[in-house]
């Protein structure tokens, strides 16, 4: 191999090493904030319950004398990947066979 691809690999493993791992405080934060969601819709005012109201849903209608809420994206998807447990539905962009394979 030659050094200077040597250099390049070296330079590149460095990066990885020392890569962000701010998105693990990130998700951390929001999942803290998953949890506390229902305490802290009850305390807000109206208002703040408008704005998230608006940023959640769109299209929303009363029928009835009830309201029938339209989720928008993101949000949509989120809620039918938590009842469905499918979290992937376009598969692994990166599969491992190996990792799939069954072992005995």
């Amino acid at each position: 191999m030659r050094k200077s691809c040597k250099e390049d690999l070296a330079l590149k493993l460095l990066n990885h090493q020392q890569a962000d791992t701010s998105y693990l405080e990130n998700a951390s934060l929001i999942l803290e904030l998953a949890k506390k969601a229902s305490g802290l819709f009850k305390s807000a005012t109206h208002e703040q319950k408008r704005k998230l109201a608006v940023t959640l849903f769109s299209n929303s209608t009363l029928k009835d004398g009830n309201v029938d809420l339209k989720l928008r994206t993101p949000y949509d998807l989120i809620l039918e990947s938590s009842k469905s447990g499918n979290w992937r539905p376009r598969g692994d962009l990166n599969p491992c066979f190996c990792r799939e394979r069954a072992t005995s």
